[in-house]
């Protein structure tokens, strides 16, 4: 008689439970990288689009805005960011020229701010919105994964990760 070539039925059991197991410990983490992608890229994108007021505003030499945007054509008047924003000419009394739309973010991000319109002077300095923040973050504000981006009073952006 020939010897068969192949595996038992015991090689097969072993091989799947250490696939179902390294499955167990990747699933999650790939879960959690995929929402900590997710909320970077918002912050990102909001980020881009305060520094893209201000460096309109510095090379423009007025006032350039970015505002929460629901129609992609004027200001929401709120901090409900979750509609898209717009960066503008202008400040929130008068909207003058659009120069960016940003569409909503997906459905699981939440994107709010208590302030409505962040402004940039023609030395880039913030006029409004100054000591105010925008969060980005999953429904609950789950800790690892939220954002918050913050403008001083020169203007500048930065962003922190978690403690919304």
């Amino acid at each position: 008689m020939k010897p068969f070539r192949g595996f038992t039925l015991v090689e097969l059991m072993v091989t799947l439970i250490i696939i179902a197991v390294v499955l167990s410990i990747a699933v999650p983490n790939f879960r959690d990288f995929i929402q900590d992608s997710r909320a970077t890229a918002e912050a990102n994108n909001i980020v881009g689009a305060l520094n893209l007021a201000r460096s309109e505003a510095i090379k423009r030499s007025e006032t350039v805005s970015v505002c929460a945007s629901s129609d992609q054509a004027t200001c929401n008047g709120g901090g409900d960011w979750d509609q898209g924003w717009i960066v503008f000419v202008g400040d929130s009394s008068s909207l003058d020229e659009v120069l960016r739309v940003w569409e909503a973010p997906g459905d699981a991000v939440t994107v709010g701010s208590d302030v409505g319109t962040f402004s940039f002077d023609s030395l880039g300095e913030a006029e409004a919105g100054d000591g105010e923040s925008i969060d980005v973050d999953f429904d609950a504000c789950t800790e690892p994964w939220a954002r918050r981006i913050g403008i001083n009073a020169a203007g500048r952006v930065n962003v922190q990760r978690g403690n919304c």
